[in-house]
């Protein structure tokens, strides 16, 4: 792990703030031998786990994954799940609405085991994941495709067998990787390291995708 830190006093010296940017290894899923053109969350994943020094890719994680159809039942319009698992097909096509923060979880708890205690909420403030960040550990969030901030249009309404939930195509994942001043950097599955982006906007963005986050720390 690599970590370069930057302490600068505000301009009324009343106050600091810590800049800082962790060296997370980039992975695009879009590259290599099996291209997962869907797997923006679980491409995220490797890439923060791939930070701690575990030997995994995104091929190798993809396979740990629970799958559930877009459809359970299509007579009746019943999707799938993305609390439960990967909805749809992860190599590519349009029939696929991802996963969200809990199948990713259950991966990283297969990856870490003991070593480390895995994180996951859909309800921590986002300075406190900038926090945590700060602290060396990048975190993975539930994001948009190109950083648009979603309104209400952009959601739609899915029956799953567990009930009602809010889906959008926007949907993708990222990595926080750094902070500085107003901005914020994160590793793209997309195929761009340390990319900056207003913090902000990624901090509305984060809430209306659910604030959906995932980290690790030591485990006790």
């Amino acid at each position: 792990m690599s970590t370069e830190n930057v302490t600068v006093k505000t301009s009324s010296q009343e106050a600091q703030s810590q800049n800082t940017l962790l060296n997370v290894p980039l992975e695009s899923q879009f590259e290599g031998e099996v291209p997962l053109e869907n797997g923006c969350e679980i491409t995220a994943l490797s890439m923060l786990l791939q930070y701690y020094g575990f030997q995994t890719n995104k091929n190798e994680l993809a396979a740990k994954l629970t799958y559930v159809p877009v459809y359970e039942d299509e007579a009746n319009n019943i999707h799938g799940d993305p609390q439960e698992g990967f909805v749809g097909n992860i190599y590519g096509g349009d029939m696929a609405m991802g996963a969200f923060v809990e199948p990713i979880e259950k991966v990283a708890r297969a990856v870490v085991k003991d070593q480390y205690q895995v994180v996951s909420s859909r309800d921590t403030d986002f300075e406190t994941l900038l926090e945590q960040v700060q602290m060396g550990m990048p975190v993975w969030i539930v994001s948009t495709v190109d950083y648009e901030i979603p309104s209400e249009g952009d959601f739609m309404l899915w029956q799953t067998k567990s009930g009602s939930i809010s889906v959008t195509g926007l949907c993708h994942a990222v990595v926080i990787t750094g902070v500085k001043g107003t901005n914020v950097y994160v590793n793209n599955p997309y195929g761009q390291k340390d990319e900056e982006i207003d913090r902000a906007v990624l901090e509305e963005i984060y809430e209306k995708m659910g604030s959906q986050s995932l980290y690790l720390v030591d485990a006790e």
